[in-house]
């Protein structure tokens, strides 16, 4: 939870910054998808829009594969190497 709370903010400052957003000139040239957030020329034609696509969703895998471990954690307090290292040493 304490995790959460501190990203939190961070996502706001992050996706809410006017740095992120296009300028007026930019949005007139890209397509309707795209244009609040990218600078330059646009995507060329379908094929461009595949990669970005493909990076979201690994992420998207990546952050719920995440968040599940973190949440079923299969270390038992007995079982960690903090407490095996500790058992070596008092023998």
């Amino acid at each position: 939870m304490r995790f959460i709370i501190t990203l939190l903010p961070t996502l706001i400052a992050a996706l809410g910054a006017s740095t992120a957003r296009a300028c007026e000139v930019c949005q007139a040239d890209q397509p309707k998808i795209v244009s609040a957030f990218t600078h330059g020329t646009g995507p060329s034609g379908p094929a461009d829009y595949i990669p970005p696509a493909l990076m979201v969703l690994v992420m998207a895998y990546a952050i719920a594969r995440t968040f599940t471990c973190f949440r079923r954690s299969t270390d038992r307090p007995h079982q960690t190497i903090k407490r095996s290292i500790l058992a070596a040493e008092t023998k």
